[in-house]
């Protein structure tokens, strides 16, 4: 007899690609609240290690049953049809996140004593930081990663009309929420 196709790999409802410091933990709660817990936190071993969207595909069926959104701030940006039926992202104006990162960091004693905002910065050209916005939805070619490892900055082929990717605003967050949810 003939083989019977493989069952394509189940799809959760939400996937949110968690930028850093771009009103993810806000999301997150909301997403906590909405989905009765049901949201699954999917990390890398190392901080900043791109997570191939690739690779929790063919592991999906390994989450818990119930799970209906995933969180991660490392995933790549999935092709329609594959892992979420929607895939979610927050943009930040670029000034305030580098601001935001800033104070946190300052917090957690990741900055040099007095480490001037300007200084802050300057320190983040040439890194895989600059343009980090970008490179969270520039999507990614795991047979091509080279020195950025997952975070090549393709704003060419960033589609923001696709169907299942929604770019809600920081600074709008409250209605970016509401057409979210509609």
């Amino acid at each position: 007899g003939a083989a019977t196709p493989a069952e394509p790999p189940p799809l959760v409802d939400l996937l949110h690609l968690h930028g850093y410091q771009c009103a993810g933990t806000t999301l997150i709660d909301s997403l906590e609240r909405a989905c009765s817990g049901r949201v699954a936190y999917v990390e890398t071993q190392r901080a900043n290690e791109r997570l191939a969207w690739e690779q929790l595909s063919m592991h999906l069926d390994q989450l818990p049953q119930q799970t209906r959104a995933i969180t991660s701030h490392l995933i790549t940006l999935p092709p329609q049809g594959k892992v979420a039926r929607i895939k979610v992202a927050f943009l930040r104006h670029p000034i305030a996140r580098i601001i935001a990162m800033h104070r946190l960091h300052g917090t957690q004693d990741w900055l040099e004593p007095d480490q001037s905002l300007t200084t802050y910065a300057k320190g983040l050209l040439g890194t895989i930081l600059a343009n980090a916005q970008t490179r969270w939805l520039s999507p990614q070619d795991t047979s091509t990663w080279g020195a950025h490892q997952g975070w090549d900055l393709t704003p060419e082929r960033i589609n923001l009309l696709r169907d299942d990717l929604f770019v809600g605003l920081v600074e709008r967050y409250n209605e970016s929420i509401v057409v979210l949810e509609d």
